[in-house]
């Protein structure tokens, strides 16, 4: 896991940049299309590294979002933290390179 975690974390940003869900099924799926070793794991062992890699990386799943979501106003700062960070570890670009001016040009702070 740990020598594909730039790239998923490269295409995780991209798909919440373009409102896409990114939830572990969809992270599992990317592990596997980039690594053969993750995916000749059994899927016990895959799903606890795709949660393990969504609580490093600050990643929450929320099932119910009507609930569970709050003012845009009282999250900015949490937002704007998390989103620096991420761009942090995305300076190098990796994959394809039609996303680079999306991670260039997506967020300005």
């Amino acid at each position: 896991m740990d020598t594909i975690e730039k790239e998923l974390l490269q295409k995780n940003f991209i798909m919440r940049e373009q409102a896409l869900p990114v939830d572990n099924f969809t992270i599992q799926v990317k592990a596997c299309e980039l690594s053969l070793a993750f995916c000749a794991k059994g899927e016990t062992a895959q799903t606890s590294s795709i949660q393990r890699f969504m609580k490093k990386n600050g990643y929450i799943y929320r099932f119910e979002p009507q609930t569970a979501q709050r003012d845009p106003k009282e999250t900015f700062a949490k937002a704007t933290d998390f989103m620096k960070m991420h761009l942090a570890l995305l300076d190098e670009p990796v994959g394809d390179k039609r996303n680079d001016n999306v991670l260039k040009n997506c967020c300005t702070f």
